[in-house]
């Protein structure tokens, strides 16, 4: 959108439902109306990924017809071993070797997320030109707790016994799915796989805890 192309013409691809806890919600009107408001919209795609909610009753207007196969591995290798190429594979060995844990964290640990989610966005600025709005961080981690508080958020963190977190993912869980809202990571991470860690053990902990979607 920052690009004259994008100024002028544009496509919004949304892979699946807001999440909701309501059934027959109908989120197609919004959206439309939405788009008729800008011009620079020309096609607004509204995919299938969580086949469990509809767009609308009765399913959304011009659809395409695919097939969607739904797996439930057994163990929590099953569902790791799609994110584990060989670069996450040397990650998470030099993770461990760098004594790197992962734990589930709480209320308590927003304000450390909030400081690795500033670091990324301010990383991605400098090395790839890619800005963002100065992040409010009080306000940001302040944003977690009702998420967190309600049981529909997860925070995951990892870190070393001698340092603060290196590197941390938000994922929101509803009705057997778990989706990641924000991931951040501090500088020493890329040194040290912690990213890579932190993503592998939250999806294994998810997947023993019974949700058997999981959107990165």
């Amino acid at each position: 959108r920052d690009s004259l192309l994008g100024r002028l013409a544009a496509r919004v691809v949304l892979d699946s439902t807001p999440l909701s806890q309501a059934n027959g919600l109908d989120f197609v009107s919004g959206l439309t109306d939405w788009a008729r408001r800008r011009p620079a919209v020309l096609d607004l795609s509204l995919g299938s990924y969580d086949s469990r909610r509809e767009w609308r009753p009765g399913g959304p207007p011009a659809p395409i017809r695919r097939y969607e196969f739904i797996l439930e591995p057994a163990e929590p290798e099953a569902v790791t071993a799609g994110v584990t190429g060989d670069s996450v594979k040397s990650n998470l060995r030099k993770a461990k070797r760098a004594g790197v844990d992962v734990r589930r964290a709480g209320v308590a640990d927003v304000s450390l997320f909030a400081e690795l989610y500033d670091e990324t966005l301010r990383g991605l600025e400098a090395r790839k030109g890619i800005s963002s709005p100065e992040l409010a961080r009080e306000r940001f981690a302040a944003s977690l707790v009702p998420l967190l508080e309600s049981g529909h958020g997860r925070l995951y963190l990892a870190d070393r016994s001698d340092a603060c977190p290196e590197a941390g993912w938000v994922f929101g869980v509803s009705r057997g799915g778990a989706y990641a809202v924000y991931s951040g990571a501090a500088p020493s991470a890329r040194k040290t796989g912690s990213s890579s860690l932190a993503l592998v053990e939250a999806m294994k902990d998810l997947v023993l805890d019974g949700f058997g979607r999981i959107n990165l």
